[in-house]
């Protein structure tokens, strides 16, 4: 691991920890040894010139190559995308977005491809003739209801007397068959081929068995864990170019690279990111640094990607940029959101992950970290309530809050969006607690009537005494303000503990 507690101290880890981040020196037991230039800590300390542009740099799977089995021993030679508005709906083509199953390969050109609109249409005909067959054998299966057998009419009067029929109850004599003379003939073929004629209930039944199954098999992609990482990346970009008025000041650039890809360039020194993160950057006159670093992946409470974020936040902060990286609840105890009280959460982390936290908090490098939990709403799921489509019967979430039904995006990049929307406000002389929240979020009703309810904007609703056990444990809360489309961050800090401000190259 790039920090490895076992058989060292914990002071002795800070201590190699702390020549690692300033000297370039031998890191002793960790596995990853970037090589820092001194000269990088008085750049980094600089405040830039107003003309600099404010760049974010957003690093998350955008192609989908952990899916697919693709991912890339090295990194050489990989470049950041810069995105704009006029590119925006074509970037999943760009980047070369796709996902395959076991018997499905899906291909994106633009941000629609990933409706289920058009996810319909890679809906396999073998799946839906299967589908349809089940269908149709589970409702044979079913007990037809009994239809009750019809009254015995009570005969006519014998005399067949109209009147006694009538006064008697008895049932009126069908009346003569009436013969057609030939115009009545000729005006009923004429009208014949424009009367509305009655569906086939065969046929009826068929179509809705297809519709059945062709929403069963949208709502199959729609929830594969996979499918919902790569919806959430590009609608959090989507959402954040909605949210800033991008250009040559303000710049929004995406590394397309996976988690483990990363970490295998830094467990082998880091060359790739040291070179994205500083060499382009302030170790080359003129270029422009980068503001922020914020990562998309979905991270464990594990020594890998503990591991993982420090390795990161040096190269990222050798460069004068801090590491925004979503942070797992976990780390704070958390296991179930769903319990109000932080007192009550009965997460464990093993004491391995304990020791490894803490001596990250308590390193140097912990000013340069800031991880936002949990993580915010990128849409309202599809059906009652949310999102309509052309995909009939296709319903997401039921009548009660339910995270596994929604698809969640970045708080790390939503974070990086305020910073953003600060910068645009006041240019380098900005304060992030000038911009702690954004409004417009996406809100998804449940239930119906006076039962109805709108559901949280992030992954749970936290109140004031959880938000204050998250900052303790070195998270940055990001709420749900009830009744409203607002999400806010309750304070900017970093993981450092004591705590301490976000480092960053606006101070």
């Amino acid at each position: 691991t790039f920090f490895v507690l076992r058989g060292v101290t914990q002071s002795s880890w800070r201590l190699r920890s702390m020549e690692v981040m300033t000297m370039g020196g031998d890191s002793g037991r960790a596995s990853v040894n970037l090589s820092v230039d001194p000269s990088s800590e008085r750049a980094r300390k600089e405040r830039p010139e107003s003309e600099t542009p404010f760049r974010i740099l957003l690093i998350g799977d955008f192609s989908g190559r952990r899916n697919r089995d693709s991912e890339r021993n090295l990194l050489a030679g990989i470049r950041p995308v810069e995105v704009n508005v006029e590119t925006i709906d074509d970037l999943p083509g760009k980047l070369g977005a796709g996902l395959r199953f076991r018997h499905l390969d899906l291909s994106f050109r633009t941000l629609e491809d990933l409706h289920p609109d058009s996810l319909q249409r890679f809906v396999p005909e073998d799946f839906v003739a299967e589908a349809m067959e089940a269908d149709s054998a589970a409702a044979a299966s079913d007990p037809q209801p009994v239809q009750p057998a019809e009254a015995e009419r009570p005969p006519l009067p014998e005399s067949g007397d109209l009147l006694s029929a009538i006064l008697g109850g008895g049932e009126l004599p069908p009346p003569p068959p009436r013969k057609k003379d030939s115009l009545r003939a000729a005006i009923d073929e004429l009208v014949a081929p424009h009367l509305v004629k009655q569906p086939d209930p065969r046929a009826v039944a068929k179509a809705s068995a297809r519709a059945r199954a062709v929403a069963s098999g949208v709502k199959g992609v729609l929830e594969h864990p996979d499918f919902r990482e790569l919806e959430a990346n590009f609608l959090s970009v989507f959402r954040l170019m909605r949210r800033l008025s991008t250009g040559v000041e303000l710049q929004v650039h995406l590394l397309d690279a996976t988690k483990a890809e990363v970490a295998r360039d830094l467990a082998s020194g880091g060359r790739e990111m040291l070179r994205l993160l500083r060499e382009e950057t302030v170790g080359t006159p003129g270029a422009p640094p980068w503001a922020v670093v914020a990562t998309m992946w979905a991270l464990d409470a594990s020594e890998p990607d503990l591991d993982l974020i420090y390795g990161l936040a040096q190269a990222a902060a050798a460069g004068g940029a801090p590491l925004l990286a979503d942070g797992p609840l976990l780390l704070a105890g958390c296991n179930n959101l769903s319990v109000a009280d932080p007192r009550e959460w009965t997460g464990e982390l093993p004491r391995e992950v304990q020791l490894a936290w803490a001596a990250l908090r308590e390193s140097p490098l912990g000013a340069w970290i800031g991880m936002p939990a949990p993580r915010v709403l990128m849409r309202s799921p599809y059906g009652h309530g949310g999102l309509s489509s052309d995909v009939e019967g296709l319903r997401e979430a039921g009548d009660r809050f339910d995270p596994d039904d929604y698809v969640w995006g970045s708080g790390a990049a939503f974070c990086a969006g305020l910073l953003g929307e600060a910068f645009e406000r006041e240019g380098w002389e900005f304060h992030p607690e000038s911009v702690l929240g954004a409004d417009g979020m996406p809100v998804h009703v449940q239930g119906r009537g006076v039962d109805a309810v709108a559901a949280p904007s992030t992954e749970g609703w936290i109140n004031e005494r959880a938000a204050e056990h998250l900052l303790d444990c070195g998270l940055m809360p990001l709420v749900t303000v009830r009744n409203r489309d607002v999400v806010r961050l309750v304070r900017w800090q970093s993981i450092a503990h004591p705590a301490k401000r976000l480092r960053g190259r606006w101070e």
